[in-house]
């Protein structure tokens, strides 16, 4: 017999154009539920709130395609490569 855990969430991956974008609805003094409804992927706010702590960074971040599509802040180590893959 099973007992009645529950099982955790399937972790999010979150990008940092949808990151960015966050920062500017928030930056716009739009509310966190009109924010939340407005992006394509379901972030709790707890997360989002998390994402605005650090939002001096996200804001420093270039606005690049190739940019806007990593889910992390570090730059990749090789360069060359990474432009030739992407």
């Amino acid at each position: 017999m099973t007992t009645g855990r529950r099982r955790r969430k399937v972790r999010q991956e979150i990008s940092i154009g949808l990151k960015k974008q966050i920062v500017r609805l928030r930056d716009a003094i739009t509310t966190w539920p009109v924010v939340l409804q407005q992006i394509p992927v379901p972030v709790s706010k707890r997360i989002a709130q998390k994402i605005m702590a650090d939002a001096a960074v996200y804001r420093a971040i270039p606005n690049d395609a190739r940019t806007m599509r990593r889910n992390n802040r570090r730059a990749g180590k090789w360069r060359k490569l990474d432009a030739v893959v992407y």
